[in-house]
């Protein structure tokens, strides 16, 4: 391992960095496959004979269904990320889960691996954030 003084800031550095170019070329293709995703999505909503029903009866709020859809679909997958959150979390408590035992591997390299620097580095970062936590 680098023993460098130097070294212990530089890796949060250089883990954003390395992080970023691993998903800078996915996440963009990601994006421009989403809109164009979403272009055939509104084209296939638009021929459907309910929504023209429906944008055709509802007056002047009708320019407002695609905000309500939207606002439906958000809720929608909020309660579904909080359902699986907390089935999540449950599979930590159980010590036979797998998410249980990649924790404690996780725990267990990073207290393999702890340096000093490091130790400073988290510890001004959680004061830093206005929590009293970690070592003076």
């Amino acid at each position: 391992m680098i023993s460098s003084p130097f070294f212990a800031p530089m890796l949060p550095v250089v883990l954003f960095l390395t992080i970023w170019l691993l998903c800078w070329l996915p996440f963009e293709r990601l994006v421009k496959g989403g809109k164009v995703q979403t272009k055939r999505v509104s084209a296939w909503f638009a021929r459907r004979r309910i929504v023209k029903w429906i944008l055709g009866h509802s007056g002047s709020p009708g320019k407002y269904g695609p905000v309500l859809l939207l606002m439906v679909l958000g809720a929608v997958a909020a309660v579904a990320a909080g359902f699986l959150f907390v089935m999540l979390a449950e599979q930590v408590e159980r010590s036979t889960s797998w998410v249980s035992r990649a924790d404690l591997a996780v725990h267990t390299w990073f207290g393999n691996e702890r340096r000093p620097g490091l130790t400073t580095l988290f510890s001004t970062a959680t004061r830093g954030s206005g929590t009293n936590a970690g070592p003076a």
